[in-house]
């Protein structure tokens, strides 16, 4: 019967601090992965649980001027939206866009409460077109 010590070098040979260090880590490495069950399993890959959107937004209420907005979505853009694979739309609001106030001056509180129907309106409209699309 054959045995292997590993701490000990071939008959006539004397060991070599760098042979001992690197047959004490190949010892301990053994021991360590052999009471490992999941040492040759693959992990599962990862699962997003949430759904996948894609989308962008639409920029028709973003600047608190209304003056300076940009062109109202038209019916014809939506339908690029959803040929081209989107499935949500966000529409983010600046308040002072939907605020009825003196825009020379700055807004006080008062102000906050005055809300221009006209500009609602605009809003709701596109919230109204974008949900029949949905």
């Amino acid at each position: 019967m054959l045995t292997l010590n590993l701490f000990q070098s071939l008959p006539g040979d004397i060991m070599k601090r760098s042979e001992f260090i690197r047959n004490s880590a190949m010892v301990v490495a053994g021991i360590s992965l052999r009471d490992n069950p999941y040492i040759f399993e693959q992990e599962a890959p990862l699962v997003n649980k949430l759904p996948y959107w894609k989308g962008f937004n639409l920029l028709d209420f973003f600047s608190p001027d209304p003056a300076s907005n940009h062109p109202a979505s038209m019916d014809e853009h939506f339908k690029w939206m959803s040929d081209w694979g989107f499935n949500f739309v966000r529409l983010p609001l600046a308040y002072p866009n939907y605020l009825q106030f003196d825009r020379t001056k700055n807004i006080t509180p008062e102000q906050v409460y005055r809300i221009d129907e006209k500009r609602m309106d605009a809003i709701e409209s596109i919230v109204a077109i974008l949900s029949v699309k949905a």
